[in-house]
């Protein structure tokens, strides 16, 4: 399954994604060893992530369902803020806000709680994004400034795109 993962993520980047979409099913379905957990949850998210990206939400939001069940099940709960993250994610593509914060929400507790200051740092600019989209500019404000001293702490140079959104929503 591993090497039908590598394989998917090399046609992906090449551009030839029915081929990566074709991979990462191959993959997954050798991977039903319980042994290799870490394996399936990393391509049951990156075939999600390559759905999700060509509107295949239906099948994407299923996969990121199926990592969130075997996070869980494996006390992975580092996966699981990734998973978590994700559907977060998804759910803010598919105008789903409410579902959308809860579980960027789970991700941050989780993030937090094991100091993973510059995943926490995305959450957070992701959140910001999801407001300032509805028009919530204090929320998004707020935030963005956090995600901002997340990134001066660990010295992340995207602080600085962060830092232009803040600008941009003081302007609105």
């Amino acid at each position: 399954s591993r090497l039908l993962y590598c394989r998917a993520i090399v046609a992906e980047l090449h551009g030839d994604l029915d081929s990566a979409l074709s991979l990462y099913n191959a993959a997954l379905e050798s991977s039903t060893n319980p042994m290799n957990v870490h394996a399936a949850l990393a391509i049951l998210q990156g075939y999600a992530a390559l759905e999700s990206s060509l509107g295949l939400y239906t099948p994407s939001l299923e996969h990121y369902l199926r990592a969130e069940e075997l996070a869980v099940k494996s006390r992975n709960r580092v996966a699981l803020a990734t998973v978590f993250h994700n559907l977060g994610a998804l759910h803010q593509k598919l105008g789903d806000l409410e579902p959308a914060i809860d579980y960027y929400q789970r991700a941050l507790e989780i993030r937090r709680q094991f100091d993973l200051r510059l995943q926490t740092g995305e959450t957070l600019s992701n959140l910001a994004e999801l407001y300032r989209t509805v028009g919530d500019t204090s929320s998004s404000l707020e935030y963005t400034n956090k995600a901002i001293e997340i990134a001066q702490l660990s010295n992340d140079s995207r602080r600085l795109g962060a830092e232009v959104v803040r600008d941009r929503i003081a302007q609105a």
